[in-house]
């Protein structure tokens, strides 16, 4: 079945190896206290370090006898056995599907004609395929726009994170639209920047459709990602 997930967790002292695995999706990603410290890149086959660099210790030297994309190849097609394991002989249910929540904010306090960054975090999701897309006034735009990768929670859903690059501009509405299977429509948030207090930032606003949510995004998710969060209409 499309929905079925293997999710596998092993320690080495305080690091934490994660190997996740669904029909088509195969992740390996080591952390250390809830932080990403490398991931096995199967597309390049090589084990992509993340550590930020203000640590100081090299995590090649650190985790070498560990880190080798070998072992990485060789947990992934366990995992896939597993999995299969479980679909043919133990039946298990393969139609499991958990919705995405999606949450906007910008990196930094939105000024008037300073160049900022939005972020679409989507949490909470499988499988591990969505898709991301921003528009500006209704018109979807491409340009300054990224993507994450998919990256494990402890409860065996996902989490993913798309940015855009953009300079707020008083009554431009930005749209972030994410697609999933779980969902039975395109789900979007809107936020409109609106500068009624010169000199103090932005009012910002969001909302998704005529419902209005927030959901909160625990801190320390990503290196290094802070922002403050949009304030919602009530």
């Amino acid at each position: 079945g499309q929905g079925t997930r293997i999710f596998i967790s092993c320690f080495l002292v305080d690091t934490k190896i994660t190997v996740s695995c669904s029909p088509d999706t195969d992740l390996e990603v080591w952390t250390d206290n809830g932080n990403e410290i490398a991931y096995a890149d199967y597309v390049r086959q090589e084990i992509v370090y993340t550590v930020p660099k203000f640590i100081l210790l090299d995590p090649k030297m650190v985790l070498k006898n560990f880190t080798k994309y070998k072992y990485s190849k060789r947990d992934a097609e366990e995992c896939q056995r597993i999995l299969a394991y479980f679909k043919e002989d133990v039946k298990y249910p393969g139609d499991i599907e958990d919705p995405p929540q999606t949450v906007i904010y910008s990196a930094d306090e939105v000024l008037q004609g300073e160049e900022n960054t939005l972020i679409c975090f989507v949490d909470q999701f499988f499988p591990p395929n969505i898709r991301v897309h921003w528009t500006k006034n209704g018109i979807e735009v491409s340009e300054g726009v990224s993507l994450s990768r998919y990256y494990p929670n402890e409860d065996a859903t996902f989490r993913q994170l798309s940015t855009l690059t953009f300079t707020p501009k008083e009554g431009d509405i930005y749209g972030c639209t994410v697609e999933h299977s779980a969902l039975d429509r395109p789900k979007t948030i809107f936020l409109e920047v609106e500068f009624s207090h010169p000199g103090v930032g932005a009012d910002v606003f969001c909302g998704v459709g005529l419902t209005v949510a927030l959901f909160g995004v625990a801190s320390g998710v990503f290196w290094g990602v802070r922002g403050r969060y949009a304030t919602p209409v009530l």
